[in-house]
């Protein structure tokens, strides 16, 4: 269960942002690419499944590097994902 807020208006974007909302947001639009990058990899943050404990700042500097990139999903049929969702990625390729 979630606890009460303190403040009648917490589902107000109002609040949100009063009690420091957006916060980071506007701190890492006014930072350079490089300088988030630096942060992500100096947080520590790591991948949760699939790449488990795979370092967040590595990933993101090995797709900022310029190599070619790719995305690949999950489409194993054991996976929660409708069929619908899983036959469109039959043949779709995203240049």
């Amino acid at each position: 269960m979630i606890a009460p807020s303190e403040y009648a208006d917490s589902h107000t974007l109002t609040r949100y942002e009063a009690t420091a909302g957006y916060e980071a947001l506007r701190k890492v639009i006014a930072m350079a690419p490089n300088e988030v990058l630096e942060e992500v990899t100096d947080s520590g943050l790591t991948g949760r499944s699939g790449g488990a404990a795979f370092s967040t700042g590595l990933k993101w500097s090995l797709a900022a590097s310029g190599l070619p990139r790719y995305v690949v999903v999950n489409g194993d049929e054991a996976s929660r994902v409708p069929a619908r969702t899983a036959s469109s990625w039959h043949g779709t390729r995203i240049n």
